[in-house]
């Protein structure tokens, strides 16, 4: 990460805002829009330095993704004690039923469920199926 750090403090504020906006959307035009850059000036910047900029904001995109699931997954293991403590000695019955109901949607898998769904005036009933993980 911090080669992208020193990447981005070579960029004007301009093409910063533009990269950091960007990281964040879909298109190129959300991207100007959201660093406060109108169509023309994102225009007169050249295909190269578009291309690059384009580049850099999906490689933010991409390392701050990891890096938040490198910092949630140091969590999980305290977070799965936490939910087992509250499943046997939470507050409430319902803090306890809300536990115990993770703790079996995760180990086990979610119980099918009925959906309905109407789609021009037909009403079509939907069985939908979770699928236990996979370890």
């Amino acid at each position: 990460m911090s080669d992208i750090l020193e990447l981005l403090e070579d960029l004007d504020e301009r093409e910063l805002d533009y990269v950091v906006a960007r990281a964040k959307v879909t298109q190129d035009s959300d991207g100007y829009k959201n660093a406060g850059i109108s169509k023309s000036a994102f225009y007169k910047w050249d295909d190269e330095q578009r291309t690059r900029l384009n580049d850099l904001a999906l490689r933010l995109k991409r390392e701050s993704a990891v890096r938040a699931m490198l910092v949630f997954e140091g969590y999980v293991e305290q977070s799965a004690k936490n939910i087992v403590k509250l499943a046997d000695k939470g507050r409430s019955e319902t803090v306890r039923l809300n536990a115990n109901s993770m703790i079996i949607d995760r180990v086990a898998g979610k119980v099918s469920q009925k959906v309905e769904q109407e789609n021009s005036g037909e009403t079509k009933i939907i069985i939908e199926h979770v699928e236990k993980p996979i370890d």
